[in-house]
């Protein structure tokens, strides 16, 4: 069983990869359209497996 100690550093983990992605998305987008999609969809990923394996 995970304390909630445990889930904090889970959230902080998240929103500290959320925060970069937000700030490396504007400039991908000026360089290239894709890696809009691509980094939404891969923050979506580490979401999902944060949430997969608890």
């Amino acid at each position: 069983m995970r304390g909630p100690r445990q889930w904090i550093s889970y959230g902080n983990l998240i929103l500290e990869s959320l925060l970069l992605d937000f700030i490396k998305a504007p400039i991908l987008i000026k360089t290239q359209g894709i890696g809009f999609f691509l980094f939404y969809f891969g923050t979506f990923l580490r979401v999902a497996s944060l949430f997969k394996y608890r």
